[in-house]
């Protein structure tokens, strides 16, 4: 190989005038990690989260057996199979929409347990669709910038507070209260380029 290395140099004038390196000894790098959880934990941790938002959603909804188990089995088994923000957000607009189409709606106690299931859905998510199924992700890289998720959280239990207490629920609230999450969602979660 180093034969055709020089041959190649000698051929063309541009190489010819790069310095010969010769053969050097790479110097040892040591990695230190911190705890660190396995990418395939991700991957499992973002499926069984998602799988149990659809779950809750769709039971509390009361739609057909079969309609809310094939949404629950291809939203885990996309998950599993390839996980992406993607998916996690589709399952939770989906599983939300039927939810609030329920008899009890967004008025029902239990979005205070959604709420920040599906931020952790969505978050998993994120992280194993960057994560090979071998690589480490440190817990301390884990935990970095949450501050602004739990913002979101905290700002959605607020809202849905304040629509649980109303006198009267009204279609119109409803719609404000979704428009609001919508824009709180798209302020914390929408610029993630600090992440990594």
């Amino acid at each position: 190989m180093t034969r055709w290395l020089r041959t190649l140099r000698a051929e063309i004038p541009v190489l010819a005038r790069l310095p010969d390196q010769g053969w050097r000894p790479r110097p040892a790098v040591q990695v230190d990690l911190g705890p660190a959880v396995p990418g395939w934990a991700l991957r499992a941790l973002a499926a069984v989260a998602t799988a149990t938002l659809a779950t809750i959603c769709l039971q509390r909804s009361g739609v057909g057996a079969w309609l809310g188990w094939t949404i629950v089995v291809v939203a885990t088994a996309l998950m599993a199979a390839r996980p992406s923000t993607l998916v996690a957000q589709t399952t939770l607009v989906v599983s939300g929409l039927l939810f609030a189409l329920a008899g009890s709606g967004p008025f029902d106690p239990v979005v205070f347990v959604l709420i920040p299931l599906g931020y952790t859905a969505h978050e998993l998510a994120w992280w194993a669709e960057r994560t090979a199924w071998t690589c480490r992700v440190e817990l301390r890289a884990l935990a970095a910038g949450h501050g602004r998720g739990l913002v979101l959280v905290a700002g959605a239990a607020a809202l849905g507070v304040v629509m649980w207490l109303a006198p009267r629920p009204s279609a119109a609230l409803v719609v404000a209260g979704g428009v609001a999450l919508v824009v709180l969602t798209w302020l914390v979660v929408g610029n993630r380029a600090d992440r990594v």
